[in-house]
């Protein structure tokens, strides 16, 4: 009994082994792809690659510690579209308010200036039912409030859309969503999908979760934005299904960076950025 003790005791430390080399191995691969690498990807490759008018969507997080990266995001884009109406998506990071998909058409008083509703494309959107107005859902929601100064000072004269999105909605929920938006204005608006990617793991950790989701976003891959760890999977694929409702098949990963490598501590806890 002792022998065979010692047999699966010896079983499991071999185990472990190969489990941690194998780990090693694909974050190494992954590391040398271009796709999830800062290195590969300049913001020179990404105004190149687009062409006028060619973005119908971007991807920004919200954590104002990587604020700069994300206004130089919306600066580049800007030299690229002029949108009439932008629709911000954040989650519901405080799951306030009683419906799943919710929006508002208050103004936005902001220090430089007010940031205007769309109220007719809201008021379209709420007698569809694909989402319910809802103002008071919006205090206090940074998912919305950190990303209005960036809209505002690179499209002054464009209108709002805010909307937020509980956990719980459901797949069908966000294809209707972007189906409803693009009926309603298509071309003349930019979806801006306002999310924070991996969170509460190393490092190291963080850049195998963010492999998936860059993939999924790299490929508008329906399914696989739903398996991404994220703080909002409705947001990304409502991205997606915007994507290829306007037709801008390719990705374009501006920047990817986490907080443990601005703060250069790789085994801290960490939150990671994709913008692109």
């Amino acid at each position: 009994m002792k022998t065979l003790k010692n047999y699966k005791i010896l079983w499991y430390v071999l185990l472990l082994i190969v489990l941690s080399a194998l780990s090693y191995f694909f974050l190494q691969i992954h590391r040398d792809d271009p796709i999830s690498s800062i290195g590969e990807v300049s913001n020179t490759d990404y105004v190149d690659s687009l062409t006028p008018n060619s973005i119908s969507t971007l991807v920004v997080p919200h954590h104002d510690l990587v604020m700069d990266k994300r206004r130089a995001v919306f600066t580049e884009a800007a030299k690229k579209t002029n949108p009439k109406t932008v629709i911000l998506v954040s989650p519901n990071h405080f799951d306030t308010g009683s419906d799943l998909i919710q929006t508002t058409d208050r103004t936005w008083t902001l220090q430089d200036g007010k940031l205007l509703p769309d109220k007719t494309k809201i008021s379209s959107l709420e007698k569809s039912g694909d989402a319910v107005l809802s103002d008071t859902a919006f205090n206090g929601e940074h998912g919305i409030a950190n990303i209005l100064d960036d809209i505002y000072s690179t499209f002054p004269n464009s209108e709002l859309v805010p909307i937020i999105i509980k956990p719980n909605a459901s797949k069908d929920s966000i294809v209707s969503l972007g189906k409803e938006l693009y009926s309603l204005c298509s071309s003349d608006c930019l979806l801006v999908a306002s999310v924070d990617d991996s969170h509460y793991q190393s490092g190291a950790l963080a850049e195998l979760h963010d492999d998936l989701t860059i993939r999924a976003l790299n490929n508008l891959d329906n399914d696989l934005i739903w398996q991404a760890e994220v703080d909002s999977n409705q947001s990304l694929a409502l991205a997606i299904n915007w994507a290829k409702l306007n037709s801008t098949p390719k990705f374009n990963l501006f920047d990817h960076t986490n907080s443990d490598k601005l703060a250069s501590d790789r085994d801290g806890e960490s939150t990671s950025y994709i913008f692109g």
